[in-house]
């Protein structure tokens, strides 16, 4: 993790510990968007490692968990067709309520390209984070990503051209509802 990455997340830690220390909301639910390979799930994770120290109950819930199996897509679909949003935030309600899992998280997180395109989702979370990437990143980072999963490159050319029109800019779109849009993680 470079050092402008630690000294962002550092910052937004201290902000939500105080706001998880002043809400009145329990459990207290953080909603993290932005692109593919942004740091979504890096930044969860930071977030609940320092919420542990504070000796609060911190669930991570992975959207990823509700995309559509490979041969269940349409090539056609975009983004959000590539997930089962008919149920996710009816099952995510459920998380919160303590109807899925057990009760007693003082602290839930949900984290994942499409955290904030549903108004659903949107009215369950306290506090909504966008990560922002510029595009360069993104680009190096989904090549790793299909590289070290044994992907040809004509395939990672398709993947990164196809996705740039069906799912980047319409998840940047998402900056607006945030309450905080973190930049700048290259």
């Amino acid at each position: 993790m470079d050092g402008r990455y630690k000294m962002l997340s550092d910052k937004i830690i201290n902000d939500l510990k105080a706001r998880v220390i002043s809400s009145k909301h329990h459990p207290f639910v953080i909603g993290i968007a932005g692109n593919s390979r942004s740091g979504k799930t890096t930044l969860a994770r930071k977030l609940k490692d320092s919420f542990e120290k504070l000796n609060k109950k911190v669930f991570i819930v992975e959207l990823d968990n509700w995309i559509k199996p490979k041969n269940e897509r349409l090539e056609s679909e975009n983004v959000f067709g590539r997930f089962q949003l008919d149920v996710l935030s009816k099952d995510v309600e459920g998380i919160i309520t303590g109807e899925s899992v057990s009760k007693g998280y003082d602290i839930i997180i949900v984290e994942g390209v499409v955290a904030l395109s549903s108004e659903q989702l949107r009215n369950l979370y306290d506090h909504k984070l966008f990560i922002d990437i510029d595009y360069s990143t993104q680009e190096k980072r989904v090549r790793e990503l299909y590289t070290q999963r044994k992907y040809e490159q004509k395939e990672i050319d398709q993947i990164i051209k196809t996705r740039l029109d069906d799912e980047f800019v319409l998840i940047d779109k998402d900056r607006v509802f945030a309450n905080c849009v973190v930049e700048g993680l290259s």
